[in-house]
């Protein structure tokens, strides 16, 4: 992207340095905030403007390194936002690309607040939304909200007992001038009123000494080739509605077609109910969807030594817990041994003439066999 024209670029930054130029010409700057828009070259027109040193600082190491590497000098450094290892007070003039963050972070504004000399001025720029800025031809302001006017002044009190407040508006005209002309008159009737696009700030310790009004003008030509922009802009926004109030008339229809629907099926089911007929879909389940299992549930007795081995068993109906107990699933297609060698505990089958109802819809069985008892 054209860094001209960018949000915080030098389009936006450098005419505030204009306008600040007698507070940093033969100074200690420190720049904060603007490496990653500028690419450093904010920093640059410090030292070409005459500050005598300039330490640009930014969160973005990427840009910090490659700036580094390609302008840095014994002027000119570049570094991470970090001033815990900066002496406070060692800079006449600290420029901040944007304020917001430091207004809604108390302890990161005293810091900045800490490496303004006695004698040295903060200027800093806060984003007004109700105005129009240039950077707006490229690419839209950001999501979050900036600080509000009278939050920034609260912030700035309580370290600075001098606050001043400009204004920077963007200018679009013509300038009409014969080649020896000298002074310059400005006439703002065409463009009527309008909200600033930004409130600089400035701040110090000291009563500031008078700043003259700057008007800066700024190369045309980056602006030609925004038209195209504007208009693909314009027509995605054009289509975008189109599409929008399509989708939305369909889904009003398909609202309108559901609810139709919904009453055509009421309407349905109450005249079947009125007929003694039970609707479609609601017909009760039976309660045991699958065949009762003819497995039956045993239980072995220990009689007196007298008699034998005793076993009863159940088919419980489908559905009910296991039984408690000693009860026991028997082995299936299996006949009882009785008392033959051997079987000391004999398997339960069904018996077909010993069966009954127990209760329940469950059949129960016994069966009994005489075995020798335990010696």
């Amino acid at each position: 992207m054209n860094l001209t024209f960018r949000r915080l670029g030098v389009t936006e930054l450098l005419p505030r340095y204009i306008f600040a130029e007698s507070l940093f010409v033969r100074r200690r700057v420190l720049e904060v905030g603007a490496v990653s828009a500028t690419g450093g070259a904010s920093a640059e027109f410090l030292v070409s403007r005459g500050a005598r040193l300039v330490v640009a600082c930014d969160d973005d190491l990427t840009a910090v390194e490659a700036a580094q590497g390609r302008a840095g000098s014994e002027r000119l450094r570049f570094r991470p936002a970090v001033f815990d290892d900066l002496p406070p007070g060692g800079f006449d003039l600290v420029l901040v690309a944007d304020l917001a963050p430091y207004v809604r972070a108390p302890a990161l504004l005293a810091q900045l607040a800490e490496q303004v000399s006695g004698t040295g001025v903060l200027v800093g720029g806060v984003r007004n939304p109700a105005g129009l800025a240039l950077a707006q031809l490229m690419e839209p302001d950001g999501d979050g909200a900036p600080p509000t006017y009278g939050q920034v002044l609260d912030a700035f009190a309580a370290h600075f007992p001098h606050v001043e407040t400009a204004t920077q508006s963007p200018l679009l005209g013509y300038q009409l001038a014969f080649e020896r002309s000298e002074g310059l008159q400005v006439d703002g009737s065409l463009a009527g009123a309008g909200e600033a696009a930004y409130y600089v700030v400035l701040a110090s310790r000291e009563r500031l000494r008078a700043v003259d009004p700057t008007w800066v003008q700024l190369p045309p030509a980056p602006l030609a080739f925004t038209g195209g922009r504007l208009d693909e802009a314009s027509t995605r926004a054009r289509e975008w509605e189109e599409r929008a109030r399509r989708l939305k008339s369909a889904l009003g229809e398909a609202r309108e077609e559901l609810a139709q629907a919904k009453n055509d099926l009421e309407a349905t089911h109450g005249g079947l109910s009125a007929r003694g007929r039970t609707p479609p879909g609601r017909r009760p389940r039976p309660r045991f969807a699958e065949r009762p299992r003819f497995t039956p549930w045993c239980r072995t007795s220990w009689p007196p030594a007298s008699a034998g081995w005793s076993r009863s068993c159940s088919w419980p109906p489908i559905g009910l817990p296991r039984p408690s107990g000693d009860w026991r699933r028997a082995p299936r297609n299996r006949r009882p041994r009785g008392s033959r060698s051997g079987s000391s505990r004999p398997a339960c089958s069904r018996p077909r003439n010993r069966c009954g109802s127990s209760g329940r819809g469950a059949r129960r069985c016994s069966a009994s066999w005489t075995t020798p008892g335990p010696s």
